[in-house]
């Protein structure tokens, strides 16, 4: 999974302002291809990885409202 690794990398790369777009897109591109063996090892189907994103952005959003709220009430907004 050295992949992760390397597309972490060029998003700090890119982040500092000196990774290109080609070197980022190259290691996006490896990830995909790294969960897409993934997904086909063990036996996992797409909906069942979308479900998961939306589990994960569900409660994402939960923890944004959240901490909105105690901004508001805290008077810091």
């Amino acid at each position: 999974m050295e992949e992760l690794a390397e597309l972490q990398q060029e998003v700090s790369k890119k982040i500092r302002g000196s990774g290109d777009k080609v070197g980022l897109l190259e290691e996006m591109a490896d990830v995909y291809i790294c969960l897409e063996f993934l997904k086909s090892i063990f036996n996992i189907h797409e909906s069942d990885v979308f479900r998961a994103i939306d589990v994960k952005l569900e409660r994402e959003e939960a923890l944004q409202k959240r901490l909105e709220k105690k901004n508001r009430e805290a008077g810091n907004e």
